[in-house]
């Protein structure tokens, strides 16, 4: 029986068996990728790591980012360092 002073530890099980379900479930639909014969394995096997990514971020404290989405923030950090250096320099070129 929980109490208070395991909320904690009871809520990291609660969290641990959800993600133990996520995985089985990101796995069957895995396995029903395969079974399928994709004419496209390519793009299976992008069908398949988005079903793990997404139990991943779910079950992680830190969110886990795709290369792509990491690309797009570096992108967009480096846009606004360029056009914050355009207008210290009197410039007003923006990409």
């Amino acid at each position: 029986m929980p109490n208070p002073l395991d909320a904690v530890d009871y809520a990291w099980i609660i969290k641990r068996l959800s993600i133990a379900r996520q995985i089985i479930h990101a796995g069957e639909e895995i396995a029903h990728i395969g079974f399928s014969n994709p004419p496209d394995v390519v793009a299976a096997l992008s069908d398949c790591d988005q079903k793990l990514t997404e139990v991943r971020k779910s079950g992680v404290k830190f969110p886990i980012i795709s290369p792509k989405e990491r690309a797009d923030m570096l992108f967009d950090h480096y846009n606004q360092l360029h056009n914050s250096e355009a207008v210290a320099a009197g410039t007003n070129w923006h990409i």
